[in-house]
């Protein structure tokens, strides 16, 4: 069974997930960690479960999510995971980080680039990666259907999408990643997004005042 832990790290309130099984296997789902503290609290609840981290991956690569992709690359020796398309914001990272006033050491050196053909597995686990751009390119949504559950990072919030006026950024992309690759999942499906409360497929359908059917 699929279990899951949120954290909400550094001024913006990125939602940093935990995900894990009866194995006690599991991943981390995007990097919002920004301080010292924020770390410990990630490690020691990963310590006090006694769970084995095997996958790191980024929604998309705005700052915000990646502020502690590095140290967590680092800690758990391995790469972080994230679509190519999103790549050119590693190389911005530090320039958009001064700007917010965030301090941003350095970019993971170990990064694995995936696409929609990459299957997430850990446990008795199997998710699959959705590409959904709008709210940015390299945008992917992580969708584990026996379980019912997607992370759809900055795309889909409940009662909420993701702006659309930031670098490469597209109101009528994000329409469609929305209304044909979310909408069609089953209306049961929860819905974790990168910033603020879950919701569901359906309860978006019927009451997200951008999207709705």
């Amino acid at each position: 069974m699929l279990e899951v832990k949120s954290f909400q790290f550094n001024p913006f309130g990125v939602n940093t997930y935990i995900l894990w099984d009866e194995s006690l296997s599991g991943i981390i789902i995007d990097s919002g960690n920004s301080t010292n503290d924020e770390n410990q609290q990630l490690l020691s609840f990963i310590q006090n479960k006694s769970l084995k981290i095997e996958g790191l991956y980024l929604t998309h690569l705005h700052i915000d999510h990646i502020l502690g992709a590095n140290f967590l690359s680092n800690y758990f020796d391995l790469p972080v995971k994230a679509h190519p398309q999103g790549g050119f914001l590693f190389d911005k990272a530090s320039e958009y980080a001064a700007s917010l006033g965030f301090s941003y050491d350095q970019n993971p050196e170990k990064i694995e680039y995936i696409d929609e053909s990459h299957q997430i597995t850990f446990g008795s686990l199997m998710g699959s990666c959705i590409y959904t751009p709008g709210h940015v390119d390299g945008s992917l949504c992580f969708y584990f259907e026996k379980a019912a559950v997607l992370f759809s990072g900055d795309v889909l919030f409940r009662q909420g999408v993701g702006r659309t006026d930031l670098e490469t950024g597209d109101f009528s992309t994000l329409e469609h990643s929305i209304r044909r690759k979310l909408y069609s999942l089953p209306d049961d499906t929860i819905v974790f997004p990168g910033h603020g409360p879950s919701t569901s497929i359906s309860f978006e359908k019927r009451y997200n005042p951008f999207f709705n059917v």
